[in-house]
C-alpha cells in the first residue's frame, strides 16, 4: 500500500511540472509577431518612380519654352505728374521775287509812273509781306508715360510780336514804309505724344531721348488788328481765314529729358525740346507766295519741368 501511494505522489509531481514550463509550441506566436515588428533604427528606403513610357509613333513630346528678358532693358513701370514749361519760337518769311517786283508801269513812259506789278498787287491785297514773329511764353502741362512711351497736355500763353517789312516803292512817301510791328497775346493748347527710351547712367539718374509729335490747337480769337487786317482782305473778294485755320498746326519735335530720384516713386523731371511746325491750313494755300514752302515755318524750344510719381511697376 505505501508503495502505491509513493508512485502516485511522483506521478502528480511530474504532472504539475510539466503543466508549469511552456510548450515549444507556445513560443511561436511571440516570435512572429517579434518579426513582424518594424525596427526603428532601419534606414528609410526611397523608391523611384518608373521612368515615362516613350512617346507613340508620330505623337510629339510636349515643349517648355521659357522666355528672359535681357538684362539691359529698363524696368517696366507707369508714372504721371505735372510742371512748366517754356516756350520761345520764330520764322523768317520772305516772298519769292515776283511778289514782291515794284518796276511795274501805271501808264506808258515818259508819264508812267513805277508801282508794284499785278503779282505783286496781289500779294500786297492779301496782306503779304516780308515778316519776321517771335513767341514766348510759358504755360502748365500734365504728363503720363509707359516707360516707352509719353502723352503729354499743355495750356500754353504766349505773346507775338509780328513785324511786316514795307520795301521801298517809288512815289511813296517815306514815312509809310520801313517795318510795322504789332504785338498780340494768343492762348494755344497743346496736346503731343513722344516715343522715348530711358537709360540709368547713375544711381538715381535717368536721362532719355525723345522724338514725337505735338498739335498746336487755337483756344482764343484773332485779336482787333487782326481781324480788321483779315477784314480788310476779305472786303476785296478774298478769303478770310479762321482762327483754326491760320494757328492750328502740327510740330516735330525731339530732345531729351532726365529723372532724379527723390524718393523710391517721387522724381523730378527736367526736358528740353527742339521743334519744327508743319504749315498750318492757311499756310498751305499761300505757300506758293514764299520763296522756301518751309522757310516761313516757326521753329524753336520747349524747355519742361515737373515732379512726377511712380504708382506701378511691373
Amino acid at each position: 500500500m505505501k508503495k502505491t501511494l509513493a508512485i502516485l505522489f511522483c506521478f502528480c509531481a511530474s504532472a504539475l511540472l510539466f503543466a508549469q514550463e511552456p510548450s515549444q509550441n507556445d513560443a511561436l506566436p511571440y516570435e512572429e509577431v517579434e518579426q513582424a515588428a518594424p525596427d526603428a533604427q532601419a534606414p528609410a528606403v526611397s523608391v523611384e518612380p518608373p521612368p515615362p513610357a516613350p512617346a507613340a509613333a508620330g505623337e510629339t513630346e510636349p515643349r517648355t519654352i521659357t522666355f528672359t528678358l535681357p538684362q539691359w532693358l529698363p524696368r517696366v513701370s507707369l508714372s504721371a505728374g505735372g510742371g512748366a514749361l517754356f516756350n520761345v519760337h520764330w520764322n523768317d518769311a520772305r516772298l519769292r521775287e515776283q511778289f514782291r517786283d515794284y518796276t511795274g508801269m501805271d501808264f506808258q513812259p515818259p508819264h508812267g509812273v513805277m508801282g508794284p506789278t499785278e503779282a505783286t498787287q496781289d500779294a500786297m491785297r492779301q496782306g503779304l509781306f516780308d515778316t519776321r514773329e517771335l513767341a514766348t511764353g510759358w504755360g502748365l502741362f500734365g504728363f503720363f508715360d509707359a516707360t516707352f512711351v509719353t502723352a503729354s497736355a499743355a495750356v500754353i500763353f504766349n505773346r507775338v510780336r509780328h513785324t511786316v517789312a514795307i520795301p521801298y516803292m517809288p512815289n511813296i512817301a517815306p514815312d509809310l514804309l520801313g517795318e510795322e510791328e504789332h504785338s498780340f497775346n494768343f492762348t494755344q493748347l497743346n496736346l503731343a505724344i513722344f516715343l522715348r527710351y530711358p537709360f540709368e547712367i547713375a544711381q538715381g539718374w535717368t536721362i532719355f531721348p525723345l522724338l514725337g509729335i505735338d498739335g498746336q490747337i487755337a483756344l482764343a480769337d484773332f485779336d482787333d488788328n487782326m481781324r480788321r487786317d483779315f477784314q480788310y482782305i476779305a472786303n476785296m473778294g478774298y478769303d478770310m481765314p479762321t482762327v483754326g485755320e491760320f494757328w492750328n498746326s502740327l510740330w516735330i519735335r525731339f530732345g531729351v529729358g532726365v529723372d532724379r530720384q527723390i524718393t523710391e516713386s517721387l522724381f523730378v523731371r527736367g526736358e528740353a525740346l527742339y521743334g519744327f511746325k508743319l504749315p498750318s491750313r492757311y499756310e498751305r494755300r499761300m505757300r506758293d507766295f514764299w520763296q522756301e514752302e518751309l522757310r516761313g515755318m516757326s521753329n524753336g524750344f520747349h524747355i519742361r519741368l515737373a515732379l512726377g510719381y511712380t504708382f506701378r511697376r511691373f
